[in-house]
């Protein structure tokens, strides 16, 4: 008779799967690094390959909509692949550590592409790219808060940093 009181609202067949996800909200820290770009020098005729490293805290966007953009995006990326997470409980848990992966990658790709047009645009001298890392640590944090902003994310100013710039040792380098 309870089983039948029961059903009885839903008609038993309208039931459905729900899950919930928890979100922290404090900075997710990413390290990232492009082990290799060859960039062209503004103004000379050579080219150097360099090196890039660096951090960037992110955090959510303080709006109602930045939680739910975040879980769409990464639940929604991950469906029906192989990921790194663990269970928790018989559930899927996505970790930090899967998080953070996911954002270096995105870091990384668009770096690759950006940081030939941040030198050229800006006419930045790769001798003296060393003394410019703040700079292009801004220019790379207004970019990369278009693309994080899609993930309900952003990166706060002064919160993405370039720590490292590698200059391959090459002829032309010695030169100048």
């Amino acid at each position: 008779l309870l089983s039948q009181m029961l059903d009885y609202p839903t008609d038993a067949d309208l039931t459905w799967d729900s899950k919930v996800y928890f979100i922290r909200t404090n900075r997710l820290a990413v390290k990232w690094g492009i082990p290799e770009l060859q960039l062209r020098n503004p103004g000379m005729d050579f080219y150097v390959k360099m090196g890039f490293s660096g951090s960037c805290d992110m955090q959510l966007i303080d709006t109602p909509e930045s939680a739910r953009q975040l879980v769409y995006m990464i639940i929604g990326a991950t469906a029906g692949t192989e990921q790194e997470k663990r269970m928790v409980g018989g559930e899927e848990a996505y970790t930090s550590e899967y998080i953070r992966k996911l954002f270096k990658d995105v870091i990384t790709t668009r770096l690759s592409d950006m940081m030939a047009n941040i030198i050229l645009e800006n006419g930045i001298n790769i001798l003296d790219i060393e003394t410019k890392k703040n700079i292009i640590s801004e220019l790379i944090r207004k970019d990369m808060n278009q693309i994080f902003a899609e993930y309900g994310m952003e990166v706060p100013p002064m919160h993405f940093n370039v720590t490292n710039i590698r200059l391959q040792d090459s002829e032309e380098v010695r030169k100048w």
